[in-house]
């Protein structure tokens, strides 16, 4: 008998979830990104039921989202992208 599959948990702090609300708000973080961000979370965290979920801090969450949207950003939208660049140090200085 093989042993059960073990996924890794994700918990965001009251600040990550806060911040990702935010970029949610401002129309940054849509379901493509939030799916972008997700990968990413669970790629780092640790696996094994002895690890618990990993939690995930809001400038480790801002580090992540800054990637992402810096990818993202020659495929945005030209107002969105422009408006990007101007709320950038707002975000994530």
């Amino acid at each position: 008998m093989s042993s059960p599959l073990t996924l890794p948990q994700v918990t965001l702090t009251p600040d990550a979830q806060r911040w990702l609300d935010l970029l949610r708000d401002l129309g940054y973080a849509d379901d493509e990104l939030a799916d972008a961000l997700l990968d990413a979370l669970l790629a780092a965290a640790p696996v094994g039921p002895e690890q618990g979920p990993r939690v995930i801090e809001g400038a480790q969450l801002r580090r992540l989202a800054a990637a992402a949207l810096f990818e993202r950003e020659p495929t945005m939208d030209p107002a969105q992208a422009e408006t990007l660049r101007r709320e950038w140090m707002a975000l994530f200085c």
